[in-house]
């Protein structure tokens, strides 16, 4: 239950940003990519608090694999890439790939550390 209702809350929340962020007219996917260093902040800023304030497994089902699971979108990522190297889109996939996973472990370490 807590895991089916954190997923909700975070595709919706997906949802929106995406339609925030379609009025860009960039090849570049803006939406997954904010949603998947968001995510990551969150995640990093939920795992610090639950270790520096005691492991609540509620909480991390409805915030880390609810929520962060329905709100980030790495399928999403992995699909848009293929998409972008079908098209030869090779500098802009390989953009991507690098920004989101450089800044990604980047936001989990911020989270963290603002928690810890």
């Amino acid at each position: 239950m807590l895991v089916g209702l954190g997923g909700g809350i975070g595709s919706m929340l997906r949802w929106s940003v995406g339609l925030i962020t379609s009025r860009s007219p960039s090849a570049f996917p803006l939406a997954t990519f904010v949603v998947n260093i968001i995510g990551a902040i969150l995640i990093g800023l939920v795992y610090g608090y639950l270790e520096k304030n005691g492991n609540n497994d509620a909480v991390k089902l409805i915030l880390i694999t609810g929520f962060c699971g329905g709100f980030t979108t790495f399928s999403a990522f992995s699909f848009e890439n293929f998409q972008l190297i079908q098209s030869g889109l090779w500098h802009i996939a390989t953009a991507y790939i690098l920004l989101s996973t450089v800044l990604c472990i980047i936001g989990v370490f911020i989270g963290f550390q603002v928690t810890s």
